[in-house]
């Protein structure tokens, strides 16, 4: 009942994905590597213009970190934006090393925040990625300037109740936020406030936070550490230093 389509939807999951993205094959078996996945779940609200270039640069950054870890061969890589007029999906399931950049062409900030709606495609999406993998290692990331304001098919209790059962089959989730009580809206939805973080809405801010998330997830690789609360534990510490977290 909790995976139920808006009919309104205008990206669907079976919609086609937007010219010059990079995929992978969901029909393609999984290989023994295969058991890392990762996805980007970015807020491309008219908000989060204001922090065009950092958002961009950051996450190019972010996924340039990435790429050059030493398991990066092993991972498979989602990005999506959304925003109340579309859920973009700009890398789909694709090796790691294969997935592209953003620009000002692939990043329009615009209109409202359905992050309910959002959250829900997006694990949708991930079990779609996942069939055939045996126990596989997976980080949502997800990063937003705003709250909740447009969502049409989910509603908070929902996205908790899917995410607590990802959550008890070891998916990991962090929720980065700005403008907002970050921990509150992790909370509501059933993410740990271990691992939600407060970041300021400025350039140096948004930077930060993808750096802090990149170093918490090569952390886990390289440590092949898999519990969610060692994953709190290396955002909280992460180099930068500079996301605000609260105390659990």
């Amino acid at each position: 009942m909790l995976f139920r389509r808006n009919k309104s939807d205008e990206t669907p999951p079976d919609a086609p994905i937007a010219h010059g993205v990079s995929t992978g094959d969901d029909h393609q078996p999984i290989s023994e590597g295969d058991r890392k996945f990762v996805s980007i779940l970015l807020d491309e609200s008219g908000s989060m213009d204001q922090l065009l270039e950092p958002t961009i640069s950051g996450f190019n950054e972010y996924l340039a970190e990435l790429q050059a870890d030493p398991n990066a061969e092993l991972v498979r890589f989602s990005m999506t934006t959304f925003h109340s007029q579309s859920f973009n999906r700009r890398t789909v399931n694709a090796p790691l090393k294969g997935a592209k950049q953003l620009d000002a062409r692939t990043y329009r900030p615009r209109a409202r925040t359905p992050l309910y709606d959002a959250i829900a495609k997006t694990i949708v999406d991930l079990e779609q990625h996942t069939k055939g993998a045996d126990d596989p290692d997976v980080v949502v990331t997800i990063l937003t300037d705003g709250y909740e304001n447009a969502s049409t098919a989910y509603q908070a209790s929902e996205i908790r109740s899917l995410i607590n059962a990802k959550q008890e089959q070891g998916w990991t989730f962090v929720y980065l936020g700005a403008n907002q009580d970050a921990w509150a809206v992790a909370d509501t939805i059933g993410i740990p406030r271990g691992a939600a973080a407060l970041y300021d809405s400025s350039d140096l801010g948004a930077r930060n936070a993808w750096k802090q998330t990149s170093y918490a997830t090569r952390r886990r690789w390289a440590n092949s550490e898999r519990r969610s609360e060692v994953f709190q534990e290396n955002l909280t510490h992460a180099e930068s230093g500079r996301l605000k977290h609260q105390e659990h």
